[in-house]
């Protein structure tokens, strides 16, 4: 049985051998202890498990994505004097 499933947050990922391992999060809201206010917390929401054929399979069909997403105007790409500066080690 095949089932959708919305990837809210991508957090980190892994390498277990022939397999990749991504952590999937999604925003939860969550009553503060004290008064009315709530706050948006980042709870673990299971993991998405490739054989690494498919990893590499699924970087180059975002790439395409992200292409068409730039030549649409919906992504602007950064200027490299606009990117973060690089931190030394």
């Amino acid at each position: 049985m095949s089932q959708d499933k919305f990837i809210e947050v991508i957090g980190g990922a892994a390498i277990r051998g022939p397999i990749i391992k991504i952590s999937c999060l999604a925003s939860r809201l969550q009553p503060q202890k004290e008064g009315n206010k709530v706050d948006t917390v980042l709870v673990h929401d299971g993991d998405l498990i490739l054989p690494v054929e498919a990893a590499v399979r699924l970087h180059g069909a975002l790439s395409t994505v992200i292409e068409q997403l730039v030549k649409q105007g919906v992504l602007v790409q950064k200027k490299p004097e606009d990117a973060a500066p690089a931190v030394e080690k």
